[in-house]
């Protein structure tokens, strides 16, 4: 077997324990879309003004949304009228107001006896739907306009309670940026801060003026 020369690369065995060279690397350089705090702060109150316009801007589109659900409601309480006869069992909505509030708000009734009238709840409404009698010639279209009623005031839940969130969201946004504002056009920080640094030079003063009282020099005769 004929041996190998020393100088042969197959006769080398890699050193896996050799400690490799750290190479320099090259300055980290940011994305462009990673964006640095701006140092500004006139531009942080713009910031703010902006995000209150669109507080803003977002409560109008509600109040607009829930004037469209308003009329809806109004719609299909008009076509229930018509589409089911005036006697017991009949489901119509009626609009009534909470002690203590300005606000009305549709209320579901379904007619008993003697024309008599009970709220009921509006979720699950084409189940309490009467199918009998005079009922049964529009019960196709009563049954989808229920429907529609149920998620017609289920909207309508959604939006008030939305619109409430974003009204007190809106009402501390622009108590805050009031406050500042407020801070920056007088300066009171610059204010305070010269406040408190003529406060530290008086207590320094009267320090040094206690210090020579008390050890005042002696006088000759003395």
């Amino acid at each position: 077997m004929t041996q190998l020369p020393p100088d042969h690369p197959k006769t080398k065995r890699p050193n896996r324990y050799k400690k490799s060279k750290k190479q320099p690397t090259d300055k980290v350089v940011k994305p462009s879309y990673i964006h640095e705090p701006s140092r500004d702060a006139d531009g942080g109150f713009r910031r703010d003004a902006y995000r209150i316009a669109n507080a803003r801007h977002d409560l109008d589109r509600m109040e607009l949304m829930l004037r469209d659900n308003h009329h809806a409601i109004l719609m299909c309480a008009e076509l229930l009228n018509v589409s089911q006869p005036p006697m017991s069992g009949k489901i119509e909505v009626r609009w009534w107001k909470k002690d203590g509030d300005d606000m009305t708000r549709p209320v579901v009734v379904q007619w008993g006896v003697n024309g008599l009238t009970r709220p009921i709840p509006w979720k699950g409404l084409r189940l309490k739907c009467n199918s009998r009698g005079k009922f049964k010639i529009n019960i196709e279209q009563t049954m989808r306009l229920l429907g529609a009623l149920e998620e017609l005031l289920t909207a309508r839940e959604f939006m008030l309670k939305k619109l409430k969130y974003l009204t007190q969201e809106r009402k501390k946004a622009e108590r805050y940026h009031a406050t500042l504002v407020d801070y920056k056009k007088r300066d009171q920080f610059n204010v305070i801060s010269q406040q408190i640094a003529e406060n530290e030079r008086n207590a320094t003063k009267e320090r040094n003026q206690d210090s020579l009282s008390t050890h005042r020099t002696p006088k000759k005769s003395e």
